[in-house]
């Protein structure tokens, strides 16, 4: 009786454990049917594309004025794509008065890349011109505008706040008056010399040593134009290729003197010989200064002029010159510890 009693309990505990691995087994097939993760498949959840759109100041692109209907001035705008997702950009809308330099096509910029484009900022009118630049893509995150802004003007002004008029001639930008500031742009002072007299100096501006704008470049061995310190945004001193340019526009050196002088003789001494003024140049007899002693005030219009030119003497500098007695205009060279007007252009 208690083997036959045994021989029931045996096979119930083998049924029993058959069972259990019979329930193991079809768990683990169950889990088995799903397919293995890889662990560097990207989580689809967490790619991005992200745009993010910068200039120098990484807030605006400024142009500050701008003459109307002259050539476009430019400035770089940089997108980049910082997320891990391909960015695609469909199209660059710009406001009134703002255009890219090159015809848009559709752009794909990969994860970490960039692409710098040019904005040109081309005025019409005398006005400010303001708005965002919108950069349409496929961006899910980051700010897809930037802010732009330029004025169409005929004026600017110097780090003192003198206003000056701009005039087209020829191929350039000129300042209608000569300088008269006292500071660079980045408030330096500038070492000047003027009349003792205010009246004269809102007249006539005031004159400056050639050695103000003009560096000694040790790599050329010469003196070069540009000392680092500008006087107007975007203007500089006149080279003789911009004199040049100027008398080849109003018909050469015969005769562009008298389109270039202010006409009459409340200023200029008699006989102010064929002054028109036709050009809008509007030059004054300011004459110069050397030694503190003033030459030629009221019969001759003096400017200084620069040419990269390695034999040029040291001591000396060229200049362009204006006189009452004449319609010419001449290139010339003087010392330059002389004190001339200053005319800038662009």
């Amino acid at each position: 009786m208690k083997t036959q009693i045994s021989i029931y309990r045996f096979t119930w505990l083998l049924l029993f454990t058959i069972s259990l691995v019979n329930c193991s087994s079809t768990e683990n097939e169950s889990v088995n049917e799903n397919p293995k993760t890889d662990n560097n498949q990207p989580d689809t959840e967490s790619s991005i594309s992200k745009i993010e759109i910068s200039t120098l100041d990484n807030t605006s692109l400024s142009f500050g004025r701008v003459f109307p209907n002259y050539k476009g001035k430019r400035i770089s705008m940089k997108i980049e794509n910082t997320g891990n997702k391909e960015l695609l950009i469909s199209s660059i809308n710009l406001p009134d008065g703002f255009t890219l330099s090159e015809t848009f096509t559709q752009i794909s910029l990969s994860p970490n890349s960039e692409i710098v484009l040019w904005v040109v900022f081309t005025p019409t009118m005398e006005q400010e011109y303001k708005g965002d630049i919108i950069v349409n893509s496929n961006a899910n995150e980051g700010d897809g505008t930037i802010e732009v802004i330029g004025i169409g003007s005929t004026k600017t002004y110097d780090y003192d706040n003198n206003e000056y008029n701009i005039i087209k001639i020829g191929n350039h930008l000129w300042l209608k008056e000569n300088f008269r500031g006292t500071h660079y742009l980045n408030g330096d002072p500038i070492p000047h010399s003027s009349f003792n007299d205010t009246a004269l100096d809102e007249i006539y501006g005031k004159f400056y040593q050639y050695s103000e704008f003009i560096y000694w470049n040790s790599t050329l061995d010469r003196p070069s134009l540009g000392n680092g310190n500008q006087l107007i945004p975007g203007f500089t001193l006149p080279t003789n290729y911009h004199w040049n340019n100027l008398v080849d526009a109003l018909g050469g050196s015969n005769v562009a003197g008298g389109k270039m002088k202010q006409t009459g003789i409340s200023l200029w001494k008699t006989p102010n010989k064929g002054a028109t003024n036709e050009s809008g140049f509007t030059a004054l007899p300011a004459g110069s200064t050397h030694n503190n002693i003033v030459y030629n005030l009221k019969t001759a219009a003096k400017f200084w002029s620069y040419k990269d030119d390695s034999d040029f003497p040291g001591d000396y500098a060229y200049s362009f010159i204006l006189f009452s007695g004449s319609e010419l205009s001449t290139l010339g060279k003087d010392h330059n510890s002389s004190f001339y007007s200053i005319r800038l252009v662009q």
